[in-house]
């Protein structure tokens, strides 16, 4: 005996009404008969219509969570699920809401390197006259290092010469210069000699050298020729 399923109209207007999917299953049978003493081989194909209902689909636990996405300062952790708790089938809803979720993280402050500050004024010159120095300064405050930041490598100061006003130089005698010939040439006469105000010379307000510039002496007595000394 042969028994052939087929699908019957009622049972694909019930998957229909209650909304649930339908596909064909079909299957092969392999009969064997003996007919007038010869073997025959029949197929018959059955195709039935199998009702399914739908399958809506639902999260499985999410993973853990990954790893900070910086090292340092704030940054982002992400996790996943998958929608296999079951799997959607036969046209069931997907599952809602994302696969992906995510939270900040905070692993640590981040490395500040130092950077120098702009320079302060200079300042006063170390002499109201004359050459001097005066410094300026500056610090390593901007930023300042900071969670093992490099310090900075730049000078943190700095000198340079000023002169406000030169000094008053105050005028000095040279060496007297020899005595010259003497004004006569017998009897009693003078010689001169002179000096100059130029070691160092005045100036910048100095005063003059105080003093002669000249000096007179009388010379060394000669008689002049007929007089006789007594």
């Amino acid at each position: 005996m042969i028994l052939m399923v087929k699908c019957s109209f009622k049972r694909l207007l019930f998957c229909k009404t209650n909304k649930l999917t339908h596909f064909t299953k079909i299957k092969y049978y392999l009969i064997y008969r003996i007919i007038d003493n010869v073997c025959l081989k029949t197929i018959f194909i059955v195709h039935r219509f199998v009702c399914k209902y739908k399958v809506d689909g639902a999260w499985n636990s999410w993973m853990e969570w990954g790893e900070c996405s910086t090292t340092c300062e704030t940054g982002w952790r992400l996790r996943s699920r998958t929608c296999d708790q079951p799997a959607p089938e036969y046209g069931g809803k997907p599952c809602p809401g994302s696969f992906n979720d995510n939270i900040t993280c905070f692993e640590k402050e981040c490395p500040v390197d130092g950077g120098m500050s702009d320079w302060n004024e200079w300042s006063t010159c170390s002499h109201s006259c004359g050459n001097g120095t005066q410094t300026r300064s500056r610090t390593c405050t901007n930023p300042t290092p900071l969670y093992g930041g490099a310090n900075c490598t730049e000078d943190s100061s700095e000198d340079q010469l000023c002169l406000l006003v030169n000094c008053p130089i105050n005028g000095i005698w040279s060496d007297w210069a020899a005595w010259g010939a003497c004004d006569v040439t017998c009897g009693n006469g003078t010689m001169t000699r002179s000096r100059s105000c130029d070691n160092p010379q005045p100036d910048f307000g100095g005063e003059d050298c105080v003093g002669n510039e000249t000096d007179v002496t009388e010379c060394p007595d000669k008689c002049c020729p007929g007089n006789k000394h007594l």
